[in-house]
């Protein structure tokens, strides 16, 4: 009998782990520099992370290649937060295309990624990016670009927040996991310049609600990523995290329409 493919042999699932345990991506990617405030950050930031020293975050949206789950496109929000003595950034929304990258970021590594659709158009040293979900525009960049200054290699920790839901959808199934990543960019391309920053909204992503205080720096890369897990810590009051579980990982059901015979004050058929 033929070998089903719904299982994988012992040398493919080697293989898998292989690949899996890499984290290899190529990039090509627009990032731009904000400031927000504290009260935002007061109300995001669950109970593991304290505030920076400054409100500020970045926006990316880019294309990337991978390894582990082909190509897709990206648009995402991070903010700066302290973890203890360490700092490193949070991200606030994860917009990607494509269901495997979607679901090994969730499953994986923790990540709140949804599935949505973002692109980066090039005109010399203008470059126009975005990101939509769901018929809405969220992330919106239009930046000029200086010449190219060559590679550069560029290293960042980032923080996700690894949590599931209970069978029953009312709680956690686990403590959450707090995961420490290290993230190791080596850009064979490098253009600095300034940007417009706009945020788009709706009922189930109201980016708009994120202040912009101000607009930095843009860059504009070309190259390679390494993303690798380094550090876990398990969060023992669950409870304490599901709100913001439920915040940044999906969307408020409240806000989908209800079959008629589900509404208050309409009969049963």
């Amino acid at each position: 009998m033929r070998q089903t493919t719904f299982v994988r042999t012992p040398e493919q699932v080697e293989r898998i782990k292989q690949i899996l345990a890499a984290g290899r991506f190529t990039t090509d990617a627009i990032e731009v520099e904000f400031e927000t405030d504290f009260g935002f950050l007061d109300q995001l930031l669950p109970p593991c992370f304290e505030r920076p020293e400054q409100p500020t975050g970045f926006v990316n949206v880019s294309k990337w290649e991978g390894e582990m789950c082909g190509e897709f496109d990206c648009g995402m929000i991070w903010v700066k937060v302290r973890h203890g003595d360490r700092e490193g950034f949070y991200c606030a929304l994860m917009i990607v295309s494509g269901d495997m990258p979607v679901t090994l970021g969730r499953e994986v590594w923790g990540e709140c990624k949804k599935t949505g659709s973002a692109d980066l158009h090039r005109d010399g040293n203008h470059l126009f990016g975005y990101t939509e979900r769901l018929g809405r525009r969220l992330i919106e960049i239009e930046a000029t670009v200086g010449d190219d200054q060559g590679p550069a290699d560029v290293s960042m920790t980032t923080f996700e927040i690894k949590a599931q839901l209970d069978i029953a959808g009312t709680g956690l199934q686990y403590d959450p996991i707090l995961i420490e990543f290290e993230s190791r960019a080596s850009f064979s391309s490098v253009r600095e310049g300034t940007a417009d920053l706009k945020f788009g909204s709706s009922p189930w992503d109201p980016v708009d609600t994120i202040p912009i205080v101000s607009v930095g720096s843009a860059t504009y890369a070309t190259g390679e990523s390494v993303y690798e897990p380094v550090r876990q810590e398990t969060l023992t009051d669950r409870d304490a995290y599901l709100p913001y579980v439920l915040g940044r990982s999906y969307d408020d059901l409240s806000h989908y329409r209800v079959p008629r015979r589900h509404r208050a004050g309409v009969p049963a058929p």
